[in-house]
């Protein structure tokens, strides 16, 4: 391997006379080229973004705005967050005293918080993990309908093949 390596440096260096300092040239600036792309990114209009580093973890005081930013490549890495106001509509049907179903909804606007962004991003796992651990999600009045599921909530059904 050490030999075809130098091999091919000995024929390009054989060549015509300035070819190594053509491409010398060429991969520096590719490789300058590169680290500016790696170390811009944007912020669109309507998302925030938090910095993660690898040494310090969520940077707590800054949240940045819409616009181009700079990062250290491969040590900084910008979470986005969405936090336009989101409309969504929750229907269910009621029974009523004259033993009628009437339908019911409810629409909710939400947004995200800016300034909440980096606890709420440190506070995130912890209440997935909760949510994992709890023995059926139907106690937490997330109703589930699995593929295979029956009914009755026995227990999940193989499914058939």
């Amino acid at each position: 391997m050490a030999q075809n390596l130098k091999d091919l440096a000995g024929r390009l260096s054989a060549g015509p006379r300035g070819m190594g300092t053509a491409l010398k040239l060429l991969l520096g600036t590719s490789a300058m080229a590169y680290g500016v792309c790696e170390s811009v990114f944007p912020v669109e209009g309507g998302h925030r973004a938090i910095f993660f580093n690898w040494i310090d973890g969520v940077q707590q005081d800054t949240i940045l705005v819409e616009g181009l930013h700079f990062r250290i490549p491969w040590f900084q890495y910008p979470i986005i967050y969405d936090i336009r106001a989101r409309s969504r509509k929750i229907s269910f049907p009621i029974g009523s005293k004259d033993l009628q179903m009437v339908n019911i909804s409810l629409q909710v606007l939400s947004r995200l918080n800016a300034q909440e962004l980096p606890s709420m991003y440190q506070l995130l796992p912890s209440i997935v993990n909760e949510v994992l651990k709890t023995d059926h999600p139907a106690g937490l009045g997330i109703p589930v309908d699995l593929p295979g599921a029956d009914r009755e909530g026995q227990g999940l059904q193989p499914f058939p093949g």
